[in-house]
Formats: structure tokens, sequence, C-alpha cells
């Protein structure tokens, strides 16, 4: 299940008002995620192999060598149909995939060339990738947690993905035992990002009408099993209750409330290099006067920085000068420090939602701060630049392809910059950034047209309604 959703969102809270509760975790985070719930709802450590959660490597023996082969090709796999377009997002994946691959050994090299022309099959033939999904279900046959459904008795299992790592053991497991499977969607990518499913659940709760559409014709879910009910890691952007007087937040950063100000959310690990890089830009910008003297910025460390001590300790030797200049200030957030798992302090929530409605302008690295800024009727300016690194290669930015990317590129509404000296440029004229009225419009009835601010109450209802399907 998808913890972090059910906390930051307040999806629990609903939720217990309607049903009993019980999060299943990796063993190491069990008494973390205690501290963030209420004793009605119970953390129980989970049995299923997490792999991509606890950072194991996978034994590469024949059967697991055989089962990432089967995932491999759904996960290349994006259904073709001449009654919508085609998934933007296949292309570029097949490629990355091909590149990495590139330094390998022959028999690995052909391995690839197999996989990418099964999924491109499997792509266009309906029941050719049914028969790789039955290939696929044959290894998440399970009875991890049969005392689980025999003292609890669960009416719901909800999870955060269509059968990726362990919610495939998760949703075989309530399928085995005739107990609904509910795909809670909890990221802007999922529909278009994560190949055809392993498994299919019995429901899933989509954002948008478009994602509906994404769930149809590329999970090819049932029409009548996908609900669209808003985007509640972004119902904190229209609540009020936590918003600070401007005058009284920028004071208390040590900054002007009168000058122009910058929210920066730094990215993670995977532009590594590249913000390091614009760390020591920003320094040198400031210290030079190429960038506008009365401009002010904040800057805030990624949470995935807590995880890696090496990369942290590059980070904030940056960092430690940067602070030094006075229109700057860094934020380094609320988390438990070494932990597998980000967990953010509700007071970080309630900082972001500041740093996005007295802010002028946002700094995103292709990330959802976008979409945050722009809800929050203020202009983003996006970096394209840059290498961004996955699957140990590094791919140009201004190559990194997604469908739901392009998607909300389509919206003209967000301001790309592919230089460092194209950013000054746009920084020092913070004036001419301006949201047409319009676009931003039409943007907000695309992506959120139900339940702005109390989709997480409207996902707790959905779950009820559900059940007594």
């Amino acid at each position: 299940m998808e913890f972090k959703l059910f906390i930051n969102s307040n999806l629990i809270d609903y939720c217990l008002k309607e049903f009993d509760v019980i999060f299943s975790v990796p063993s190491d985070s069990v008494e973390e995620c205690k501290k963030f719930i209420s004793q009605r709802a119970k953390v129980i450590p989970s049995r299923y192999p997490s792999h991509k959660m606890l950072n194991i490597k996978r034994d590469n023996n024949i059967l697991t060598l055989y089962e990432n082969f089967i995932r491999q090709i759904l996960a290349l796999t994006y259904p073709k149909n001449k009654n919508y377009e085609k998934c933007i997002s296949q292309e570029f994946q097949i490629k990355s995939y091909k590149n990495a691959q590139s330094n390998r050994s022959f028999l690995s090299k052909l391995r690839t060339t197999l996989v990418i022309n099964l999924a491109q099959l499997a792509s266009f033939f309906y029941f050719f990738r049914k028969f790789i999904q039955l290939l696929a279900i044959i290894f998440l046959r399970n009875s991890y947690h049969q005392d689980i459904f025999r003292n609890f008795n669960p009416s719901l299992v909800v999870v955060g993905s269509m059968g990726l790592d362990a919610d495939g053991y998760a949703i075989y497991e309530a399928k085995k035992n005739s107990v609904k499977s509910v795909v809670i969607n909890q990221s802007w990518d999922r529909t278009v990002c994560k190949g055809y499913p392993v498994i299919h659940p019995d429901e899933i709760i989509v954002w948008n009408h478009h994602m509906k559409d994404e769930a149809k014709y590329y999970l090819e879910m049932n029409n009548n099993n996908i609900h669209v009910e808003g985007a509640p890691p972004w119902d904190f952007l229209f609540h009020k209750e936590n918003l600070q007087n401007k005058n009284d937040f920028v004071k208390s950063l040590d900054l002007d409330p009168a000058k122009p100000l910058i929210y920066y959310p730094m990215s993670s690990a995977f532009w590594h290099k590249d913000l390091i890089e614009n760390i020591s830009d920003f320094y040198e910008a400031s210290v030079k006067n190429i960038i506008n003297k009365d401009i002010q910025i904040i800057f805030r460390v990624h949470p995935y920085y807590w995880r890696n001590k090496k990369l942290r300790r590059e980070l904030f030797e940056k960092l430690d000068k940067l602070k030094k200049i006075k229109n700057f200030y860094i934020n380094y957030n609320q988390v438990g420090v070494d932990s597998n798992y980000s967990f953010l302090h509700p007071k970080d929530q309630n900082f972001v939602l500041n740093c996005y409605k007295h802010s002028d302008v946002c700094i995103s690295v292709t990330s959802s701060s976008m979409v945050e800024m722009i809800l929050s009727g203020k202009p983003s300016i996006n970096f394209l630049y840059g290498d961004w690194k996955l699957d140990n290669q590094y791919i140009k930015m201004k190559d990194f392809l997604l469908h739901h990317l392009e998607k909300l590129y389509s919206y003209n509404i967000i301001k790309h910059v592919y230089s460092f000296n194209d950013l000054i440029m746009e920084v020092n004229n913070l004036k001419d950034l301006e949201l047409d009225k319009g676009l931003l419009n039409k943007f907000i009835e695309g992506e959120f047209p139900n339940n702005r601010g109390n989709s997480a109450e409207a996902y707790s209802k959905r779950l009820k309604k559900i059940l007594v399907k």
C-alpha cells in the first residue's frame, strides 16, 4: 500500500472513519511508520520480497533471469489502438533500454533484441500480451500473508501500482482469497510509463479523464472499473488553513517580502552531477552580479538526499557556500536521517505550501513542482539541459520524452530553458513571466477536473462504494 500517499494527503483520516486499516510495510520501516498514524490503524511487516524498496540485488539464477525477461517485455509493452493515440513513452523507453545494454556481452544484446521485438509484438496483438502476462503471473503465486487473510478477513486490498514489485504479490494474494483489489494512482506517470500490467486489479482510481483513457487503452482496464476522483497529493494546495501571511513567512526566512522571490525545489540524485554544477553556477552568478541583486531564491533539498550519505555530503558542501549569499535561503526539510524512506514532517508540507503561494516563480527539473506552482497560479521555469542518469546511462534532458511530460507541455504553459544563461535571462526578467489565464484554466480543467482540495475524501468514499459494488 502506498503509505506516503495515505499520510501526506490525510487519506488515512478519511478511511479510518469508514474502515479498519492495516498497512503492510517493509519490516525495517514498521516502527517509523507507526509514528505517523493513530493507534486505530495497524502496521505490520510485509513478507513480500520487495527488491526495489529494500535495494536488494536479486540472485541471477535461471528462474530469476526468466522472470526478469518476462517482466521486461511487459514493461516495454503499450497496446496499440486505432481509436487512441500511441503512448510516447514506449519509443523512449525502448531506446534507453537498448542503450543501457550496449556495452554488455553478445548474449545480453541478443536478449535485449528479443525483449524489444516481443514487446513490440505484444503491443500489437492482444492475445500475445495476455499470454506474456500469464507467464508473469506464474511468478506471483504466493501465500505470504494467509494468516492475515484468515485472522482479519480483509474486504479490500489497496496498492499503488498495477503489479510492480511487491504490489503484484499483493494483488495475486487478494485474488487467491477472493478479495477485491484496488490501485490508487499515486503518481502522474503510472498510467503511461510503467508498461503493461503484470497483473490486473479489480478497480483503479485515477486523477483525471485523460488518465482514465490511458488506463482503458494502455492498461486495458474495463471502463466501468476506472474511477476519476482527483489528485490527493495536491489537495493541500487548495487549502488555506496553513497559509501564513506573506510578510511573516518571507521575513521568517530572513528575506525581504518586497523583493522578487523564486522557489527552487532541487532535483533528486538522477540529476546529481548537473545539480552540483548548477549550484556553483548560482553562486558565481551572485558574487559576480550576473543575477539581479534583488532576486531572492529559496533552495529546497530533495528528500532523497537523506538516504545517501555520499551524495548528501557532496551536495551540502556546495550548499554551505551558497547559504552565505544574503538573498539565498536553504531549506533542508525535516526527514528521518539515513532512512530507506523519506517521511516528511507535516510542517514540511506547510512550508512547501507557503513557498508556492508566496513565490513569484518556481524553478523545476521536469518535476511535479511545475504542476504545483501552476496550480498556485504562478509560472514555472523548467530546466531542459544537462543529463539525467537512468539505468547507468546519461540521457540528455532535452531528449527525456515521456508521455505524461509531453501531455503537460502540450498546454503551452511551461517556460523551458536549455542553458544556465537562458535561466538567468528569465530570472532577471521575472516581470515578463506571466501565466495566460485561458491556458491556466484549460490546464486545471484538463488535469484536475474533480474534487479539487478534497480528493482524498473522494477516494475514501469511492473505496467504500467499491466494497458494496
